[in-house]
């Protein structure tokens, strides 16, 4: 099992809100994760990550 740190997408239309999560990389962009790592937020000036760093 090959894990990588993808965008999970949430949010509404044209209002972006990404998960950080750590998934299979064999797995659905928004399926199935192994653990969510953090949020990150495309639209706020400036842009905003938020990261859970005791998981990370």
């Amino acid at each position: 099992m090959s894990v990588k740190l993808r965008l999970r997408r949430l949010g509404r239309k044209q209002i972006p809100v990404y998960s950080i999560v750590a998934a299979d990389q064999r797995k659905a962009r928004d399926g199935r994760y192994i653990e969510d790592i953090g949020r990150y937020y495309p639209l706020r000036e400036p842009a905003e990550v938020r990261l859970d760093e005791d998981r990370a």
